[in-house]
């Protein structure tokens, strides 16, 4: 609980000095994105960049979860990384608006973000 309230603590700040670059970023990209074939393979490259992404943050919430004696190195180690994800999720436009909420709810309930415990929460079709 400490480590999701520490992590929400820093995260504000932190969408609020990235509003405007990300305001940028969604124009410039989103422009990029009216060419077909450039939009295409540029969430196919998204998607592969946040592959490993959600292996740290599902194995490191899992081991959390399953080890607890490790909660504050995890949260040590974990924290930054996330912070880091998260402001990356932000600066990238992504064109389906539910993906990027959903990343942002992952990245929001660290290190909670196991998919059994994220029930209700993302959205689905």
């Amino acid at each position: 609980m400490i480590a999701n309230a520490i992590l929400r603590f820093l995260l504000t700040p932190i969408r609020f000095i990235f509003f405007i670059p990300e305001m940028v970023t969604t124009l410039i990209l989103g422009l990029i994105f009216g060419i077909p074939p450039i939009g295409f393979v540029y969430v196919i490259i998204m998607t592969i960049i946040w592959l490993p992404f959600y292996g740290f943050i599902f194995g490191t919430s899992w081991l959390y979860k399953k080890v607890p004696v490790l909660g504050f190195p995890l949260a040590l180690i974990g924290i930054p990384i996330v912070i880091i994800i998260n402001t990356f999720l932000q600066l990238m436009p992504n064109p389906d608006k539910k993906d990027k909420y959903n990343k942002a709810t992952i990245c929001d309930s660290f290190p909670f973000s196991m998919p059994s415990q994220l029930v209700g929460q993302v959205i689905t079709d």
